[in-house]
């Protein structure tokens, strides 16, 4: 399959998985964790396939910015999506679908020098798989303590939006 396909196909319900959160989250539309695992899983694979033809090269694997940015927002939603399973944290969808999507337009616009990493190289490879599992974990912390911090700030103002109403208890966001 063509890289273009597998970057429109991951766009494309990427931007459905958005559509279907924002309107969730305004109240317009109720929607069950099996639609959203669904549309997640489906983007996960076209996005996990675009990653095998542009990072895997002949000779090595290829791990540019650009590169290693879709690779790093793969990891982030598919850690979401596992999480979303045992704990409501539908609402973070709201931020790491965009960012995937936009990881895979910046990847497919911008050609960043390449450095192979040749297969062979066990140990090099192992510090990469660490390191990117590592800040995708970073990431989804900081997207949460941000999301934390902006729900105690409203509670305390007795301020209810949007984002108060929609946002799992404090409880459950701190645990």
């Amino acid at each position: 399959m063509g890289t273009l396909i597998l970057a429109v196909t991951s766009l494309l319900l990427y931007s459905v998985g958005t559509a279907l959160q924002a309107l969730s989250f305004r109240g317009r539309v109720h929607t069950s964790i099996a639609i959203t695992t669904l549309i997640g899983l489906l983007a996960l694979t076209a996005h996990g396939l675009l990653i095998a033809q542009t990072v895997h090269r002949e000779g090595g694997f290829d791990f540019g910015f650009f590169q290693s940015s879709v690779l790093i927002s793969w990891l982030i939603a598919f850690l979401l999506l596992a999480l979303n399973l045992r704990k409501p944290v539908q609402s973070l969808f709201l931020g790491v679908y965009p960012l995937a999507a936009l990881t895979i337009i910046m990847s497919l616009i911008t050609h960043s020098p390449s450095r192979l990493v040749p297969e062979d190289s066990y140990g090099m490879l192992s510090h990469i798989a660490l390191s990117v599992t590592a800040y995708s974990l970073f990431t989804l912390a900081a997207i949460q303590a941000v999301l934390l911090y902006l729900q105690n700030r409203q509670l305390k103002q007795n301020y209810n939006s949007i984002l108060i109403r929609n946002l799992p208890p404090l409880q459950t966001m701190e645990s």
